[in-house]
C-alpha cells in the first residue's frame, strides 16, 4: 500500500496527540490547585491549559487566586504536581499500543516531535513505551523563546529535518496555528486512541 500524496514527513504533538496525558494534568493541576481555594474544571484546562506550557498555565491561575499570600504557594504545588506526572508517566506510559505499532511501521517517513513540555518530562516517557528512537528530530520547550501559537517550534524543527512541508498532528488550537504559520498542513486529533487511524487516513486517502 502506497501514499496518494508525495508528503513524506509526519510530525505530532506530544500532550494529547502521541500520549493521553491531558486528562493527568488536569487531574494534577487540579488536585494541586484545590487547597487554594480554585476548583479547575475539564473545561476551564481545555479552555487555557491545553498546549501551553507552565508558565503560561501559571499566569492564568494566578488570576484566579483570591488571597494574593498564596501565590508563592503556586509555583510551589506546581513543582510537586511535575514530580507526581513524571513518576506516573514512566511507571504507565500514556500511549496507545496502537500508537507505538504505527510509529514502528513508518520507516519510509521522516517523523518530529514538537511538544512544549520540557525534554526531562517527554524523553523518559518515550524510551518507556520504546519509541523514542522512532524520531528524526524532537523540539521541546526549552529549545525555542517564542512558543506554539507562534510557528518557531515548527519552523525549529523543519529546519531539523530539512523539509518545508509535511503533516503536523495537534490537539489544540495554539498548536494547530502554530503549525499553519510554519507552513505545514495541520490535523486535527481530539481523542489520542484514534491517532493510528487519523494518521493512516491522512497518507493513504487525502
Amino acid at each position: 500500500m502506497t501514499p496518494k500524496n508525495r508528503i513524506n514527513s509526519l510530525i505530532f504533538d506530544f500532550d494529547g496527540v502521541i500520549a493521553d496525558t491531558e486528562p493527568l494534568h488536569w487531574r494534577s493541576w487540579a488536585a494541586s490547585l484545590a487547597p487554594l481555594g480554585i476548583n479547575l474544571t475539564w473545561d476551564q484546562y481545555c479552555e487555557f491549559g491545553r498546549g501551553v506550557r507552565d508558565a503560561r498555565m501559571l499566569e492564568t491561575l494566578r488570576k484566579l487566586v483570591q488571597d494574593p499570600s498564596m501565590l508563592p504557594e503556586l509555583d510551589k504545588r506546581n513543582a510537586l504536581r511535575k514530580r507526581i506526572m513524571r513518576e506516573l508517566c514512566i511507571s504507565r506510559p500514556p500511549i496507545h499500543e496502537a500508537t507505538i505499532e504505527m510509529l514502528l511501521t513508518l520507516r519510509g517517513y521522516r517523523l518530529g516531535l514538537v511538544t512544549s513540555s520540557e525534554k526531562c518530562d517527554v524523553q523518559p516517557v518515550l524510551r518507556a513505551a520504546g519509541i523514542c528512537q522512532c524520531f528524526d528530530a524532537q523540539v521541546f520547550g526549552g529549545d525555542v523563546a517564542r512558543h506554539k501559537p507562534a510557528p518557531d517550534p515548527y519552523l525549529l524543527v523543519g529546519r531539523r529535518l530539512g523539509i518545508k512541508a509535511g503533516f503536523v498532528f495537534e490537539d489544540s488550537g495554539v498548536g494547530i496555528i502554530s503549525a499553519q504559520q510554519a507552513g505545514f498542513t495541520a490535523v486535527l486529533v481530539t481523542e489520542p486512541e484514534q491517532l493510528s487511524r487519523i494518521v493512516y487516513r491522512e497518507i493513504f486517502y487525502s
